[in-house]
């Protein structure tokens, strides 16, 4: 098992928030915590989920991403999903998240 990271990066209008290892429980509440500090206070213009270094996302991380991308055209803000492993791009697409093209 790979050990759990969610790190942020930020750059003029735009945030990188990095997964890494299995987003379990204790992963989701630190997603959840930053998704909800970008999307309500931070608010940049743009905000990229990387996926590329997360293993595997426990079904309550994929409602976290779920509801973080219904809310943030509310708020004027893009957020894109990148990146996802295979499983987890067949995953994201069943349960009805888009998954971005791109690096």
């Amino acid at each position: 098992m790979t050990a759990t990271a969610v790190t942020t990066r930020t750059y003029p209008h735009t945030t990188v928030i990095v997964l890494r290892g299995d987003i379990d429980e204790t992963g989701t509440s630190r997603l959840r915590h930053t998704l909800v500090e970008m999307l309500m206070h931070r608010r940049p213009r743009r905000i990229v989920v990387d996926l590329a270094r997360a293993t595997a996302l426990d079904p309550t991380a994929i409602g976290v991403l779920r509801a973080a991308q219904d809310s943030a055209p509310d708020l004027d803000i893009e957020l894109d999903l990148r990146r996802p492993n295979e499983a987890m791009t067949a995953e994201l697409s069943r349960q009805g998240l888009a998954i971005s093209p791109g690096r």
